[in-house]
């Protein structure tokens, strides 16, 4: 299994994936250092440590070149790195899905009902700003 993008997702999925026995290989264009800079230090730690002791195997500062045929070609600074694999998970990037939000307020005929964009539809987040936000909304509700 090859996981391109070192986030939250690709991390925990790389390293549930190694638990459960699953060869995993985790690869990102970032350093390792600039990984997770949203979470809290003491999260960010523990996850990577966990994705390490799993036996994850970690390609950071890996420029991703090419796909095909079952083999990835990385570029880390110069040196080709070629990984072989039998699946592929690309998490990469992460944005605000409002699309619907959007197409409501553009329509102009609402009447007197005001749309309220909670959770991933204004940033992409996790339960606990989720559970947040529904709160918040709720309260002014």
């Amino acid at each position: 299994m090859l996981i391109i993008g070192g986030g939250r997702v690709g991390s925990e999925l790389a390293w549930y994936l190694s638990d459960k026995g699953v060869d995993v290989t985790l690869a990102d264009v970032l350093e390792e250092v600039e990984l997770l800079p949203e979470e809290h230090p003491t999260n960010r730690a523990k996850l990577l440590h966990s994705v390490k002791d799993s036996g994850v195997r970690t390609l950071f500062d890996s420029k991703l070149e090419k796909v095909e045929d079952g083999l990835a070609r990385f570029d880390m600074d110069g040196r080709i790195e070629e990984v072989a694999f039998n699946d592929l998970v690309v998490s990469v990037g992460m944005k605000p899905r409002n699309s619907l939000s959007n197409e409501l307020k553009d329509e102009g005929d609402i009447g007197s009902l005001t749309i309220y964009e909670i959770g991933d539809c204004v940033e992409p987040a996790d339960f606990y700003e989720a559970i947040h936000d529904g709160h918040k909304i709720g309260l002014e509700v």
